[in-house]
């Protein structure tokens, strides 16, 4: 057998594997965090924050001044990930290629799951700071992200009153009591959720869409989405979240099984792809064997923590 065909037989298993034509390979946090191709040498972003509010501008006095602010860039790297798989040369020889495709879906199993392995990160490190890639340098879920220009009461309408977010300096999408998934947490977190505030201190008015957990927690989603009465009520009243649209997210790849997370549509979660799948084959000369390597480039992260509710548990 020729090196190129013992590659072509390599590459094709490598891709079925990652096209998900095995069954058993199925990384359901890639609908929330799905790859994005970048030709970059590292993913980068530079945020604008606006004026935010119109203030009251008097009869002959002259127009309120307000800034508009540059944020400094925030840059991900990418990093490389790869295997290297020996074929013997005997086997080659033998034409076995049952062999071979083993050993192509052994090595395309592996980049799968690096890249499944680096999606989940973002919440199973949405807590610390090892992910900490945002603009404010917190992480994704925290009590302090701070708002750039907070909008305050300007002395003749009483603005705070109204929209409390504009007096203040910090945002959070924290439950401010840290609590196990159950039907009060979630409809706080949906509020909570609703009352992001953008750069500037002004409502966004976010829709839940993403209702994320470990997958110990997929009986207790089931009876909260899919039941049309509370289910913590002994008179079973009707419950807010039934029919809201919620998308249900069981990942066995999130470890902390009391953390969970309500997210938006738009959200700013990444897996950034600079490099697809390449593989390449040659050949040892002191003992004929196909070696056949395969690598991936990727970059992980977020830059606004927008978008997100979470709670570690109680």
């Amino acid at each position: 057998m020729a090196v190129q065909n013992v590659g072509y037989l390599f590459a094709k298993g490598l891709m079925t594997v990652l096209e998900n034509a095995y069954a058993d390979e199925k990384d359901v946090l890639a609908s929330i965090v799905p790859d994005e191709t970048s030709d970059q040498a590292w993913a980068e972003w530079t945020a604008m924050v606006g004026t935010g509010i119109a203030e009251t501008k008097a009869k002959g006095e002259e127009f309120p001044e307000q800034d508009v602010i540059v944020k400094t860039p925030k840059r991900v790297l990418f990093t490389t990930y790869g295997l290297q798989v020996r074929t013997p040369f005997e086997d080659a020889d033998d034409d076995q290629y049952a062999k071979i495709t083993s050993f192509a879906k052994q090595a395309g199993r592996s980049i799968f799951f690096r890249e499944a392995t680096e999606r989940a990160a973002l919440f199973n490190g949405a807590f610390g700071t090892f992910y900490a890639t945002g603009y404010d340098g917190k992480a994704l879920i925290a009590n302090d992200h701070p708002l750039d220009i907070p909008r305050v009461n300007n002395g003749t309408t009483n603005i705070t009153s109204v929209m409390p977010s504009r007096d203040s300096y910090v945002w959070s999408n924290v439950l401010p009591t840290a609590s196990d998934l159950d039907y009060v947490a979630l409809t706080d977190a949906i509020t909570l959720l609703k009352k992001t505030p953008n750069w500037e201190g002004e409502p966004m008015d976010v829709e839940a869409a993403w209702l994320v957990s470990a997958t110990d927690n997929w009986s207790t989603v089931k009876e909260l989405l899919n039941s049309a009465t509370r289910p913590d009520t002994a008179n079973r009243s009707t419950s807010a979240v039934y029919n809201l649209g919620l998308q249900p997210i069981s990942s066995s790849r999130l470890y902390d099984e009391d953390a969970w997370f309500v997210g938006a549509k738009r959200h700013d979660l990444h897996q950034f792809v600079r490099m697809p799948l390449k593989t390449r084959v040659g050949s040892d000369p002191t003992n004929w064997d196909h070696v056949t390597q395969a690598a991936i480039r990727l970059a992980n992260g977020f830059f606004d923590s927008r978008g997100w509710v979470g709670s570690p548990g109680a």
